[in-house]
């Protein structure tokens, strides 16, 4: 009995593993032929969000993306529609700029600066934390979200913050 015991668990792991090979093979087809893996009919589709007040990233990303309810912004720095940065050495001018183009990536998606449930601030010198706050605190009001906030070595060297939100729209 012990042996026919074991001998079915060897064949149900062979089958897995067969099915298993089997399933990855037909992925990869369709990878290879259709260009990604086949999915279920998206319901809620990705849209990207690309505010006429930005300008166009030279990067591969865009400035923010929506998804049901959910509004994501990419990192954003004090670059005007042009691409100049805004507030050359001044972190209070950077950090209000940085708040507008997150407060258009916003709008762009149909969401508020009162939707946003967490930000992550990234800092080039932490020292500039209470100058960046206080521009920060005026943009929110009461509305604060979850935050966190980072010393972190930004893209260029004159980019003194750089601030990411995600936003909930209420329904």
């Amino acid at each position: 009995m012990k042996f026919i015991c074991n001998l079915v668990l060897v064949i149900w792991d062979l089958t897995n593993l067969i099915l298993k090979k089997i399933l990855l093979n037909q992925l990869e087809f369709c990878k290879l032929h259709v260009g990604e893996y086949p999915r279920k009919e998206d319901k809620m589709p990705k849209i990207n969000l690309t505010p006429a007040s930005l300008g166009t990233p030279i990067a591969p990303f865009v400035p923010g993306t929506k998804r049901g309810s959910f509004v994501f912004t990419s990192g954003q720095v004090a670059l005007d529609k042009a691409g100049n940065l805004v507030g050359q050495g001044d972190v209070g001018t950077q950090t209000r700029q940085v708040l507008q183009n997150i407060k258009a990536v916003l709008e762009e998606g149909g969401a508020m600066l009162g939707d946003v449930m967490k930000t992550t601030v990234f800092l080039a010198d932490i020292k500039d934390f209470s100058a960046m706050n206080e521009v920060y605190a005026d943009f929110f009001g009461d509305l604060k979200p979850a935050r966190s906030t980072v010393q972190a070595a930004l893209a260029r060297p004159e980019f003194l913050v750089e601030i990411e939100a995600i936003a909930i729209i209420a329904d």
